[in-house]
């Protein structure tokens, strides 16, 4: 056997060593998805999974889903952009608990980076100094700005929460991975709904992440959870 595919080998027993002794602990996610979890190169080094919550616990999720988050009318910022909540301004609320907590609480676990770590081949433990949680729920209408994340972020992934696939035409308010800044040079419209996980990779050369959405109207609900090698606080950012 070549070294080359002994190693292979050895990294795929550990990564589903890895994926048996979390994923139990990691109530929020179907078990079976975790062995599931492969990284696909085109756009740009990703992984997508249908299901990744199961259905029973998607409905308990949106059964104790944050009002705020629900409600038609969201929170802007100064500027009168569409603001995304982030965890703490929920929790201050009150407005974290049950099975939305859980899966919070799973989301931005040790076990989870560590999972995603070994499948994107990045060593998120040792480069990740910030783990930050952004919280969305309705879009009234929103547009999902065609963008590369901020070079802090090197693993952005995201859970979509709709428990009905969105009901937008042509695809409106699927995410969208793309080769350049513009839609006709999209490789991957990602069902952004029914409990679909996403992650990629950040932060390599040349310029690449290139993602978004076309304009949509209506709830979507979504977790997104950055590792991050610097605190972005409004205009200000610490790095580490």
């Amino acid at each position: 056997m070549k070294v080359a595919s002994i190693r292979g080998f050895f990294v795929v027993c550990c990564l589903l060593a890895l994926c048996d002794s979390t994923s139990a602990a990691l109530v929020s996610f179907n078990l079976t998805a975790f062995k599931a979890l492969k990284m696909h190169p085109t756009p740009f080094p990703h992984i997508i999974v249908r299901n990744f919550i199961p259905p029973d616990v998607l409905a308990a999720v949106n059964r104790d889903f944050p009002p705020s988050l629900a409600a038609p009318v969201q929170l802007h910022g100064q500027d009168g952009t569409k603001k995304n909540l982030e965890e703490e301004e929920l929790i201050q609320r009150g407005e974290v608990f049950g099975a939305y907590k859980q899966l919070l609480d799973d989301a931005r676990s040790d076990e989870m980076r560590d999972v995603l770590s070994k499948v994107l081949s990045i060593k998120l433990g040792k480069l990740s100094k910030f783990t930050r949680v952004t919280l969305r729920g309705y879009c009234d209408p929103c547009l999902g700005k065609i963008h590369v994340d901020a070079k802090a972020k090197l693993v952005s992934w995201l859970l979509y929460l709709n428990e009905e696939p969105l009901q937008g035409e042509d695809d409106a308010g699927n995410l969208r991975l793309m080769k350049r800044g513009d839609l006709q040079s999209t490789v991957k419209v990602v069902p952004s709904s029914q409990g679909t996980l996403l992650a990629f990779k950040n932060n390599l050369a040349p310029k690449h992440g290139w993602h978004g959405f076309t304009s949509y109207t209506g709830p979507r609900r979504a977790i997104q959870v950055n590792y991050q090698t610097a605190v972005v606080n409004g205009k200000r950012r610490r790095f580490y």
